[in-house]
């Protein structure tokens, strides 16, 4: 503060001003960081207001960058990030930077800057040419940092995620994996990909090597994000889901727990990741069947959100989408249809139509709809969902379940052909990914009606015979579900051997 009010200008000064301003913001103060960096701005930009070369550029753009990161990091102020960034970029290139100039270094860090700004406003063509055009700067270049070098990799892995091109980001984020664990004194970068990739390898249903990804990603923020910080609650979060995608509920709640209670300590009640978070401890309890909590928690996500807009529009989306849920299981389905709509609403047009956020939301929609009687829309809801997952995880536990629900509702329809046909679809991929599940059960209940049906009773009797087997894994003796296959089953047997 002293030595911008005497408005020292010499190196040590402009040293010293910098890293004050990004140690303050790293610390979560983030009024005195952007406070300082805004009055570092006005006094570099009053004292290049008559040139001065390349270093008064150099110093201005660092300046422009450094509120950029101060935006865009610490205030979700995307667009107002992307105006600085926009302004480094033009003093830059008035000078001749890019290329082999002295600035290449420092126009590469804001080329990567502003395309992962592009990105997070969903300007996914915008990031693409940028990053584009700074891997081929990189490439051309001997001197290249190699963190900077994966970043740019990162970047175009999430690029791809978001895009649903998920194999061609696991794909990315393993080459950058292995590239930043060859640079030495890099733990947090290290960690990073890690978590990354297992998020990843998550939304494919690769449980087992998510959680293993995940758990190293935690365990290197831990160590080397001592105490309280938004990058272990992010890292506590991941394992979270991923844990509730392997059905261990108790322990995805102790984690989304604990990131929450992070999250809180250090970021603004109001902040959006304190939402997200909320929003996963929320999706745990509802899970769990604590359906009550998961509204509170839900409502208190959405609330927070919905103060954020724009930049939080994607993540509000989400949420609705997981309290629409809970309204569901508490039978309030008028509450959960509305709810659902807004989301999609809001989802669609930052989401890539081929998106598994957005088959995950058309599945929840049609469930609601199911549930009113409304057997048409729900199937065309069902339908869009499909076509989405077949395209972007063709063999995937969710989309055997958009199988089961959409051939339930053509069996309610008396459609016993078509019904066969999902069922079998099903029974294809579940016997890959998930062959002793309540899924696979029930994919073999029906397709053994259908066989009986058709007069096939051998085949009727093998397919009720395992979904016998599977049911009494899955559930305990007497369950209503395994009497009434055992009762159809004797029911063929009478048919097939009269006993």
């Amino acid at each position: 503060e002293k030595i911008l009010m005497t408005s020292c200008q010499n190196e040590v000064c402009c040293a010293l001003v910098q890293k004050a301003c990004w140690t303050a913001l790293e610390a979560h103060h983030v009024d005195i960081g952007c406070r300082l960096c805004e009055k570092q701005l006005a006094m570099i930009e009053a004292s290049c207001s008559n040139g001065g070369g390349v270093r008064n550029v150099e110093r201005h753009v660092i300046a422009l960058t450094q509120m950029g990161r101060a935006c865009m990091s610490f205030q979700q102020k995307t667009s107002v990030a992307q105006s600085y960034y926009s302004r480094a970029l033009q003093l830059m290139e008035g000078v001749g930077g890019g290329g082999n100039s002295p600035l290449q270094q420092l126009y590469e860090i804001v080329l990567n800057d502003l395309a992962s700004c592009y990105e997070a406003q969903h300007q996914f063509s915008d990031a693409e040419h940028l990053y584009l055009h700074l891997l081929s700067l990189l490439k051309s270049s001997p001197d290249s940092d190699e963190r900077t070098v994966v970043g740019v990799m990162n970047n175009l892995a999430v690029k791809c995620e978001e895009a649903g091109q998920l194999y061609s980001a696991i794909d990315i984020y393993q080459q950058a994996l292995y590239r930043a664990q060859s640079v030495a004194g890099e733990e947090i970068l290290i960690g990073t990909m890690m978590s990354n990739l297992g998020r990843c390898l998550m939304t494919v249903g690769n449980c087992i090597d998510a959680v293993g990804m995940l758990e190293q990603s935690l365990t290197i923020m831990r160590k080397w994000r001592q105490g309280d910080h938004p990058d272990v609650a992010e890292a506590l979060k991941l394992l979270s889901q991923c844990y509730q995608s392997c059905g261990d509920l108790p322990k995805a709640t102790r984690l989304a727990e604990e990131a929450v209670s992070i999250i809180r300590s250090t970021r603004d009640l109001h902040h959006p990741q304190v939402a997200i978070h909320i929003d996963q401890l929320a999706d745990c309890c509802h899970d769990g069947g604590d359906a009550d909590r998961a509204i509170i928690l839900s409502e208190q996500s959405v609330a927070i959100l919905r103060k954020n807009q724009p930049e939080a529009r994607k993540h509000l989306g989400a949420a609705l989408n997981n309290l629409g849920m809970c309204y569901f299981t508490k039978n309030m389905l008028r509450e959960a249809i509305t709810t659902i709509e807004e989301s999609v609403t809001l989802t669609l047009p930052f989401l890539p139509k081929l998106h598994p956020s957005v088959a995950t939301t058309f599945y929840n929609l049609g469930v609601c709809y199911e549930k009113t009687g409304d057997m048409h829309r729900a199937m065309e809801l069902y339908r869009e969902s499909l076509s989405i997952r077949e395209y972007i995880l063709p063999v995937h536990v969710e989309t055997a379940s958009v199988l089961n629900r959409l051939a339930h509702c053509v069996f309610q329809q008396g459609e016993v052909t078509e019904c066969f046909q999902l069922f079998l679809k099903s029974h294809r991929i579940l016997a890959q990914v998930s062959p002793v599940s309540e899924a696979m059960a029930e994919a073999c209940y029906y397709l053994g009606v259908c066989y009986m049906k058709r007069s096939r009773l051998r085949e009727a009797e093998e397919a009720l015979k395992e979904a016998v087997r599977i049911y009494k894994t899955v559930y305990p003796a007497g369950h209503p579900y395994i009497t009434r296959v055992e009762e159809l089953l004797h029911h063929v047997r009478q048919r097939t051997y009269g006993y």
